[in-house]
């Protein structure tokens, strides 16, 4: 090697890849179309059969998912431009996920969220006129904060951070993020923060972790966790407007947003709990999709005369929800167009999309990631919170996040985070084992 031939950090390359890599040229991401290049170009194809296998949770499935909604518009007629934004999106996914999880280390990753995060907050325009404060908090400052946070944490423990304060640090880190979500009006970070508060202290206690690690089998338990899902996320949903509505009765919470806490008691007034309060699209999209369970609407399906929107509203009404519906019955009656069938969700745009053709291969994909999640837990080694929150917040945003071109790109940094961290732990569990 030549004397004066030097390598450059990875870390300052990370850096750079968050701060340019990030920008978009009309709704696609820098990264994304380098992703692109490489898939086709350089050789990134080779690596394609690795998305289809349990420990990258079958995030190959996209692929199906985007086949789905292609079939799906050629039967409904969609356009082309329609149909190239939906199918698209699903098919760039994971190309970006396997790209940026070949490249970089969790380490790597994560300096890649956090310089991506700092620079879209400067370059945003509503901030710049608003500065910061409480009500806009959630539209700039909320992630860029909390990124610092966890990566103060990280810096901690590279510098040695013992075992107890490890731990504290753990705590302390998650107590801040809920009280910048409840102040902030972001309440998504505040459960986000608890949920992985709760894996990352839980998972490892050794009887819970022989439990996740060695039973039942595999593919039992990813078939048990897809059944069954759906009837935890409601008992969650219940549990969490409980623990709500007893911790609002004892205590003042006068630093919370007067919104925030508003929202929160109007959405734990149903039959579902707090997480179905807040989603009207969930029951929009169920009523749409019964009307077409197996092929869907299309890409990009329209409501016309907001049908399922307001039958969205109305069904949740039924389930105790508090809603003005003369109010929404009257917005209704002035408009004459639509938009489109409420889904605000990957998930939900797959199920209304694509039917259960699209839906069922992207189901799967996300409750491996669930019971991947679990295993990194059990897995842990050292201060691994930031990754785990990185992991959860990213299973939100396929639950109940809008898969535009903004989140998408945001989706699969988190997902290549929460993926490398598990992949990562588990070779040096298998290393140990040997």
């Amino acid at each position: 090697m030549h004397r004066y031939q030097q390598k450059i950090n990875p870390a300052v390359i990370s850096i750079l890849v968050g701060a340019v890599g990030t920008i978009f040229l009309g709704n696609i991401a820098i990264i994304e179309l380098v992703a692109l290049v490489w898939l086709f170009i350089v050789g990134g194809h080779k690596k394609l059969p690795s998305l289809f296998r349990r420990d990258s949770s079958y995030v190959g499935f996209f692929f199906l998912t985007a086949l789905g909604l292609f079939v799906s518009d050629l039967v409904n007629s969609s356009s082309l431009d329609v149909t190239l934004k939906g199918f698209g999106a699903y098919f760039v996914f994971p190309i970006t996920v396997l790209f940026l999880v070949s490249l970089f280390s969790v380490n790597q990753l994560w300096l890649v969220l956090l310089s991506s995060t700092i620079v879209q907050l400067f370059t945003n325009k509503y901030i710049a006129e608003l500065g910061f404060g409480q009500e806009t908090f959630k539209f700039g400052f909320a992630f860029a904060l909390v990124y610092l946070i966890l990566s103060a944490g990280l810096l901690l423990y590279r510098f040695g951070l013992r075992y107890n304060a490890m731990r504290l640090l753990t705590f302390l880190s998650a107590l801040s993020i809920v009280f910048l979500g409840m102040w902030g009006n972001l309440r998504l970070l505040a459960l986000c923060s608890v949920i992985s508060l709760v894996i990352d202290q839980t998972c490892s206690l050794p009887r819970l972790r022989n439990f996740i690690l060695f039973t039942p089998s595999k593919l039992t338990r990813l078939i048990f966790f897809s059944l069954a899902f759906p009837f935890m996320l409601v008992a969650v949903s219940i549990a969490l407007t409980l623990l709500i509505s007893l911790l609002i009765n004892i205590f003042p919470f006068e630093f919370i947003s007067q919104d925030a806490l508003k929202k929160t008691l109007s959405q734990s007034s149903g039959q579902l709990g707090i997480i179905f309060g807040g989603r009207t699209e969930i029951f929009s999209s169920y009523l749409a999709w019964i009307e077409k369970p197996f092929l869907g609407w299309g890409s990009w399906a329209s409501d016309p005369n907001y049908t399922f929107n307001l039958a969205g509203k109305i069904l949740m009404n039924d389930f105790g929800y508090e809603l003005d519906i003369d109010e929404i019955s009257n917005f209704i009656e002035r408009v004459e167009t639509s938009g489109l069938i409420p889904t605000h969700s990957a998930l939900l745009n797959a199920l209304v999309w694509a039917g259960m053709i699209g839906f069922v291969p992207l189901y799967v994909s996300f409750c491996q990631n669930v019971i991947n999640l679990l295993e990194s837990g059990a897995l842990k080694a050292g201060y691994s919170y930031p990754f785990t929150f990185a992991y959860v917040l990213y299973l939100w945003y396929l639950l109940f996040s809008p898969f535009g071109y903004t989140n998408r790109l945001s989706s699969a940094l988190l997902l290549a985070i929460g993926l490398t961290n598990f992949v990562s732990l588990k070779n040096r569990f298998i290393s140990a084992r040997k």
